[in-house]
């Protein structure tokens, strides 16, 4: 059966976590057709049952992503899911144009590196749109998400969390803080996330 010139594709670039899974279910049901990428040692091999197609890569193969993608004729593309930075350190595998653009950009933090990769990703044709797409419901709301509202000393550690993580994120250093007591317990880095969380 030949492919619908009106069907809606969508490129998934799926890195770690549940983000990319619950993506890639609900884009389907949306009713769009989902080419992606994702990364060995990093991606939930869970995603080969809730996409239409799939490409496994190395971290760092950023001519691969592209050429699935042009292949697959997708236009329009998302990133969903984490890549930990420590595989950017060792153990990752560059292709040619991942090489060239790592050659290129002058800073490896977090916002460099994605702006980097959708900007090489447009240059083929190859629109980078919000992760948000078709999960709408997954933005918190603004205001007390819990059932108690936070005591005014709890509301001093969220302003200091805030205040740190702002900072660090500017820095390229990461986004998550531990706050208690108005002493900053932890601070994400190369660890990623989940790692602080386990730690407290």
């Amino acid at each position: 059966m030949a492919e619908s010139s009106h069907e809606k594709k969508l490129g998934l670039i799926a890195g770690n976590g549940n983000f990319p899974l619950i993506f890639a279910q609900e884009a389907k049901r949306e009713g769009y057709r989902i080419v992606a990428v994702a990364h060995h040692d990093e991606t939930n091999a869970e995603i080969e049952a809730l996409v239409d197609e799939l490409t496994w890569i190395y971290v760092g193969q950023l001519g691969k992503i592209i050429r699935t993608f042009r292949r697959a004729q997708v236009r329009q593309a998302v990133m969903a899911g984490g890549i930990r930075k420590v595989k950017l350190l060792g153990n990752f595998r560059p292709d040619f144009r991942g090489a060239a653009f790592l050659a290129r950009i002058r800073s490896r933090d977090d916002d460099t590196l994605l702006r980097g990769i959708a900007e090489e990703l447009e240059k083929d044709g190859i629109q980078v749109v919000d992760s948000t797409l078709c999960v709408p419901q997954i933005i918190p709301r603004a205001g007390v998400l819990t059932r108690l509202t936070p005591s005014e000393r709890q509301w001093e550690d969220v302003r200091l969390g805030f205040q740190t993580a702002k900072e660090i994120g500017r820095l390229g250093i990461g986004q998550t803080v531990i706050v208690k007591n108005r002493v900053v317990l932890a601070v994400e880095a190369v660890e990623g996330t989940d790692r602080d969380r386990a730690r407290w």
